[in-house]
């Protein structure tokens, strides 16, 4: 947003990690900060179209995030949430996993609860609804799944596509293509899925499921 817009100069105690435009215009931000221009915020705050704190944010009301946010992204649908990514282990008076689900007041939702087991650097929500989560987790919701994951839009764990052995190290970022859905990571990993492949490696984001047939490629008699 045009800093001219804003009336006054904002700012945080501490890092900010992730910026996001809500639908309605708003900015959620997230990161290491406890308060936001003298407003109690602890990792996450909204500020409206003209810079000002809203300080009847839900999950701030509760006593906010208990450690920093990392990444956020917007799920649209019947009722637009936002994704919170992170390294905390309480999202208002909730016990979350370091990942939250919250509504644009700042609610949090008590019907998503997917756990990653330990800290999310980025989130990414696909056109098809699926929400992308990488980082330095091991597992997800109890499953394997080494710096990479994919769940369905309620939380739950998308089994229909398989990272295989994932990355050995962190994954820092990860972007959707628009023209095919591959998948794009960068990290510190060297290797992905049992392949050398240093810090950078795109993916094909392929399904598995349903009835398959045998085929052979040419027929040997003998």
């Amino acid at each position: 947003r045009d800093l001219h817009s804003f009336p006054t100069r904002r700012s945080s105690d501490l890092t900010v990690r992730a910026v996001l435009i809500l639908p309605d215009g708003s900015v959620l931000i997230g990161g290491d900060f406890l308060t936001v221009n003298g407003v109690s915020s602890p990792h996450l705050a909204r500020l409206s179209t003209n810079g000002a704190v809203d300080a009847t944010f839900a999950v701030n009301l509760a006593g906010g995030f208990d450690g920093p946010v990392f990444g956020l992204a917007v799920q649209p649908g019947t009722v637009t949430n936002v994704i919170v990514a992170g390294q905390f282990s309480r999202a208002g008076a909730l016990a979350r996993a370091n990942v939250a689900r919250v509504a644009l007041n700042g609610a949090v939702d008590v019907t998503f609860n997917a756990g990653a087991g330990d800290y999310v650097n980025k989130v990414t929500v696909q056109t098809n609804g699926k929400i992308l989560l990488v980082g330095g987790f091991a597992t997800m919701n109890g499953i394997a799944a080494n710096h990479v994951a994919r769940l369905n839009a309620d939380g739950t764990l998308d089994y229909s596509i398989n990272f295989g052995s994932g990355a050995d190290q962190d994954i820092e970022a990860a972007l959707v293509q628009f023209q095919d859905g591959r998948i794009v990571f960068g990290g510190s990993f060297t290797n992905f899925d049992g392949v050398t492949q240093p810090y950078f490696v795109r993916v094909n984001g392929g399904t598995n499921g349903g009835n398959g047939t045998f085929a052979y490629s040419a027929a040997n008699y003998s």
